[in-house]
């Protein structure tokens, strides 16, 4: 009988003999865990971290806040060449050749000056001079003719527009040379009155058409407000950074370099 002793695989020391037994190994025993030590946290790592948030919160409302003064001024309408972009106090066109015909009156006639008494210390709403029925605004320069006496809404060459260089009429009466909000409709003793009526497609008194006046009285009140609002927080951010530290966007680096002083 032959007997084999290589089958083709190394065997262990406890395979190897007659009783072999499933070798059971010991568990090797665990090293104990050494805590680390918790490293606390400083307290000026926490103040540097709200100074960079306070920081970048500033340069996002300083951004915002340009971002809306563009949009202003992209918005606002020259009355003097009817071109958006600019104001009439900051015309391009204004400082043309008179001997041309096509100029536009000077800059300091633009804007700033009272229509009726002719002064710069206030505006015609504020003016306390008596008006003359002959000669309402004898200072005043219409930007269509290019003549003095009256504005650009009542000029006859602007008849369609009035006020509206964009078109429109007035919400209360449908006219083109005042304002909804200096329509005499609005005075309680006019609007008591004055009769309303709805148009061709509108219904009658069963529809209560005496209310469309009331609700568009409203409408005014509401745009109104909403222009005062815009005008105080244009106001108040003009207060706020009068020197803006943001140019669109980038940051403007005060120069610390000391002026130098020469002594003779």
């Amino acid at each position: 009988m032959t007997r084999y002793t290589n089958t083709g695989r190394k065997r262990t020391y406890l395979e190897a003999g007659f009783e072999e037994k499933h070798a059971s190994e010991s568990p090797e025993p665990e090293a104990p865990k050494v805590e680390e030590p918790q490293t606390k946290r400083k307290q000026g790592d926490k103040k540097v971290k709200r100074v960079k948030d306070d920081l970048a919160r500033k340069q996002s409302s300083e951004i915002r806040r340009l971002r809306r003064i563009d949009e202003r001024h992209k918005d606002t309408i020259c009355f003097a060449c009817r071109e958006k972009g600019h104001a009439a106090k900051e015309c391009p066109k204004a400082n043309l050749d008179e001997a041309e015909g096509d100029a536009l009156p000077v800059k300091k006639d633009l804007v700033g000056t009272c229509y009726r008494c002719g002064s710069k210390k206030h505006s015609l709403s504020r003016c306390r001079k008596p008006e003359n029925p002959k000669n309402p605004l004898p200072y005043a320069s219409c930007f269509v003719c290019k003549q003095k006496g009256h504005l650009a809404s009542t000029c006859p060459q602007n008849a369609g527009r009035g006020i509206y260089p964009n078109g429109g009429c007035c919400k209360m009466c449908g006219q083109t040379d005042h304002l909804a909000k200096n329509c005499s409709l609005r005075k309680p003793e006019v609007a008591k009155e004055t009769v309303y009526f709805g148009g061709e497609h509108m219904g009658g008194a069963d529809e209560d058409d005496f209310h469309t006046l009331r609700r568009r009285n409203a409408d005014v009140d509401k745009d109104e407000r909403t222009e005062q609002y815009l005008a105080r927080t244009a106001k108040r951010e003009a207060k706020a950074a009068p020197t803006p530290s943001l140019v669109n966007g980038v940051a403007i680096k005060k120069s610390t370099v000391k002026a130098k002083v020469v002594a003779f």
